[in-house]
């Protein structure tokens, strides 16, 4: 299990400096897994932070 920074809408992954990259590659792996069984189907759509970042950072379809 992996633990966020949450504000908001958005979550930060906070590094500490022993983690290796097949850590990160990991966690990476399991985010990508899990958002396509949250928003299969079309039945959720991810939430916009075009206003937190910028809308020309933001990929939802908004």
């Amino acid at each position: 299990m992996w633990q966020l920074a949450c504000q908001g809408n958005i979550a930060h992954v906070v590094l500490m400096p022993n983690v290796i990259v097949e850590k990160i590659d990991h966690f990476l792996d399991e985010l990508v897994q899990k958002r396509a069984t949250w928003f299969q189907e079309g039945k959720l759509q991810p939430t916009c932070i075009g206003s937190n970042v910028g809308e020309e950072n933001c990929i939802c379809a908004l």
